[in-house]
Parts: C-alpha cells; structure tokens; sequence
C-alpha cells in the first residue's frame, strides 16, 4: 500500500510533501515523530542529528515534530537537525496510525512501507541499522506485503474480522471497540495504585498522582479522545503496573475514593514518567484497587484510586486480540493459602 501524502513547513518556513524528501536524494525515508513535551524524544534527538550528518548519503531522516512551530525552531538549532518538519496539530501522527512519540516510520524511494513501525528509541536505533543494511527491491517489497495493511487500515477493527483471521498473524490492531468502550494502544496515565488528596479548590475533585504508560488500556472515551496532546493524558485501566506481588484490595462502604476512569491528567514536568490526574471524589459503594498491600485500615486513611466492582472487561477486550492477561489476585482472606505480598 502507498504511503499517504503530506505537506508540512519546516523550521524555516519552507514547505515539504513527502514526494520532495524522497525525490531530494533518491533514498529512503525515515519520518521521526516527536513532540515538544517527549522527554524521551528530546534524549533522542542528539543522535538523530549524528545519525543525519553520518548517513546522508544512504538515508534521508525527516523530523515531524508535534507543537507549536517556535518549540521546533528552537529543537533545530539546540541539536543541529536537519530536515525538522513542523506539525503543530499533531495531523500527521494520527494520520499514519500512530499513538506515540518517539515513534518512526521507514518508506522507500516507491512510498511503500519498509518496515513495521518502530516506537522507543531502541526500536528506532534498530529500524535505523536495518534501513542502511544493503538489501534488494525484492525484499522491501516482501516487508511491504507484510506491514503496510497493518499500519494504514481503518481506525477500527472488529473482532469478529479478526476471529475469521482478516488481519495478519502478528498484527494487532491499535483501537478495538469493545462492550460499549475502547481498547487502545497509546500512551496514558495509569492510577490503579494511586493514593489521592483532596483538590484545594474543588470538594469534588481528588488530585491523584498516577504512572505514564505505553500499551493497551480500556476505557469509556474513544480512542481519538484519550490520544495524548503535549503534556496532556487521559487516565484509563489496564493491568500493565502489576506484578504476581500485586493483590487486589476491596474496601467496604462508607469510604472515600477516587474514579480515575477517563479523567484528564498532567504529565508532571520534574518527571515525565508521572501525571498528575484531576480524579472523581466518591463516598458510596464497596470498591476494589490495587493499592494498600492488603492493609484494609488504609481503606479510610489513605484515600485510593479505585472502582466498583467488576471493574472495566479489560481482559475480556484484550482476549479479544488474542493477548492473554492474568488479574491480580484478590487479597487473602484467612481461609486460604495465600501469602501477603510483601511489605517493602
């Protein structure tokens, strides 16, 4: 399948299509997606620049920076790119399928896709050395057949068209709809762990700080809605922060605690793996989290991030994709064998 088409200003103004950057050297393409709020991209992006000056002869590398045009001027001159494509709406990150930066994408002199899309700096330095890795027509060709369908379908895939094997063997779908959400594959805030503190200036709104995370999560809000914007995310369920130490915790009404499910969150600038979520302030109900080490006296000391029983089908929508996920156990209740997890 063809590449899609694009036309973005660089740093200085001067507008490129990706016909233009392939023509320009008659080479392959890498396009880079980054965003001015990455602090992962912004690590990156001195051996972009290495990578730009020692292969220019063998391999084009295009930046698409996502934010406003003066943040990708000051990234050009700081690190010395070259070839730093301006998209301040983020249009052509969501156009090419993509959820996070840094992401990158390898498209041959024909438009054709080379190669999965690669996301982290280490699959990027990897999609890298394979780009300038000597090989034949055939084999880019080969390499298209595999991986363009995978990353220009349709936003959706039904479950019932993956089930009768329409897609391939090793791809899968980035946006599932499932029992009335989504699933999606992107980065989020996860606060299944979070302990929470009263808003200063909102009664009804807890502060929760929560993880950053890559991968799968479900939630009520559609994918387009939950994809992240700068520095902002949207807090959404997965069981990606657990370990066989981790137990679920259920808590009994009355107790205060925090909805977390689809509420927007603040990537923390002193440390982007954390995000500060503005969460819903709940005084009814039993609930469950994964917070508290099975001490159920923190389920009135410490107000935590939870949910009501059964929680969000996650593992219902994963299994749907064919990827197996093991819920924490619940904690012990005295008449079993189960051991606490431990205390440190």
């Amino acid at each position: 399948m063809v590449t899609p088409g694009f036309s973005l200003p660089d740093a200085t103004g001067q507008v490129w299509t990706l016909d233009k950057l392939l023509a320009a050297a008659h080479q392959p393409l890498l396009l880079l997606f980054t965003d001015h709020a990455c602090g992962a991209c912004d690590a990156l992006l001195p051996q972009v620049a290495r990578w730009q000056q020692a292969h220019a002869e063998r391999l084009t590398i295009a930046i698409v920076n996502g934010g406003p045009a003066a943040d990708s001027v000051a990234f050009s001159r700081e690190h010395g790119l070259r070839n730093l494509l301006v998209d301040e709406d983020r249009t052509l990150l969501t156009t090419y399928g993509l959820t996070a930066t840094p992401s990158a994408l390898l498209i041959d002199t024909d438009r054709i896709l080379a190669a999965a899309p690669a996301a982290g700096s280490v699959e990027i330095a990897d999609l890298v050395t394979r780009a300038l890795q000597p090989r034949g027509r055939s084999t880019v060709a080969r390499r298209a057949l595999l991986f363009a369908s995978a990353t220009m379908v349709p936003a959706v895939t039904s479950t019932r068209a993956m089930a009768h094997g329409v897609t391939g063997a090793n791809w899968r779908p980035k946006r599932v709809k499932f029992a009335g959400g989504w699933l999606c594959k992107q980065r989020y805030a996860l606060c299944t762990k979070a302990a929470c503190k009263p808003s200063p200036s909102d009664p009804n709104v807890l502060i929760c700080r929560c993880v950053v995370e890559y991968g799968y999560s479900y939630g009520y809000k559609s994918c387009g809605e939950r994809a992240p914007v700068g520095k902002r995310l949207v807090s959404t369920f997965s069981t990606q922060n657990t370990s066989h130490h981790t137990r679920t915790m259920t808590c009994a009404s009355p107790a205060q605690w925090a909805n977390c499910l689809d509420m927007e969150c603040v990537i923390d600038p002193r440390n982007p793996g954390h995000a500060v979520c503005r969460c819903k302030s709940v005084e009814s109900g039993d609930f469950f989290t994964f917070g508290g080490n099975c001490d159920t006296s923190t389920c009135t000391s410490v107000v935590w991030s939870a949910a009501t029983p059964p929680g969000v089908p996650f593992q219902a929508a994963m299994e749907s994709i064919g990827l197996s996920v093991t819920l924490p156990k619940a904690c012990p209740t005295g008449t079993d064998d189960d051991d606490l997890p431990p205390s440190g």
